[in-house]
């Protein structure tokens, strides 16, 4: 694991396009038919994004100490194009996970899935879930330098739908973890998807329509928090519904 500007800024390998784009839809209602359709929209972003909006930034700001590490090398949010030219986190495990890839015990396959994701005896989900349980138990002690962390695990199951319950009870034995260690009690925990599977016959299910536009989400809170935060609470209760 590298350390604020100790570690070196790291862009795609694969390609030297600066620019990054998305598509955006928005769901709209027919003023005079009262149906509902879709406006989708291409938005363009140069790379990299260092000077753009991220959320980190925030918190670095509030003196926290930061974390970010996304285990799929070539196709995710922030990698897919140039990145950050600079460090954007003190824990930045960019750096790790492309070195991993070089070593990786698997063959190489064309495109961006990975039957295989592992590295010698080890998932790489659980070297993610190991990395950020490490992370937090360091700094648990130190109350006075909080923390704000991002982890994304996409390989095992973003072209492989097959792949999820692999992952069911090791999720499981990491937040009992987390539990145990005491590493929740002071800890606003978010868990969630970004979007459904966009290439499993399951799109075509009913659940499978509801998963696309509505992704699992799910938030934990330190029980003290109603007592801390009583009005913050019951706004978030109400949003639930």
């Amino acid at each position: 694991m590298l350390f604020g500007q100790k570690a070196t800024s790291f862009q795609n390998p694969n390609t030297n396009d600066s620019r990054y784009e998305f598509i955006r839809a928005e769901t709209r209602v027919d003023s005079k038919t009262k149906k509902r359709y879709q406006v989708k929209k291409i938005i363009h972003y140069p790379g990299p994004f260092d000077n753009y909006p991220f959320i980190v930034k925030n918190f670095s700001r509030l003196n926290y100490t930061t974390y970010f590490s996304e285990e799929w090398r070539d196709s995710a949010f922030y990698n897919l194009k140039n990145g950050f030219r600079q460090v954007p986190t003190d824990y930045y495990l960019r750096p790790y996970w492309l070195a991993l890839y070089e070593t990786m015990s698997y063959s190489r396959y064309p495109g961006n899935s990975n039957p295989r994701p592992c590295y010698l005896n080890k998932l790489l989900h659980h070297l993610s879930l190991n990395w950020l349980e490490q992370f937090l138990s360091i700094h648990h002690k130190t109350l006075d330098y909080p923390t704000f962390g991002i982890m994304k695990m996409n390989e095992m199951s973003h072209d492989y739908l097959e792949r999820l319950f692999w992952i069911d009870y090791d999720l499981k034995s990491f937040f009992e973890n987390l539990v145990q260690k005491n590493l929740l009690n002071n800890t606003i925990l978010i868990f969630c998807g970004d979007h459904g599977h966009r290439q499993h016959r399951i799109r075509l299910t009913r659940i499978g329509g509801f998963e696309v536009k509505l992704p699992f989400y799910s938030m934990l809170f330190p029980k003290s928090f109603d007592k801390q935060f009583p009005q913050a609470m019951k706004n978030l209760r109400d949003n639930e519904k």
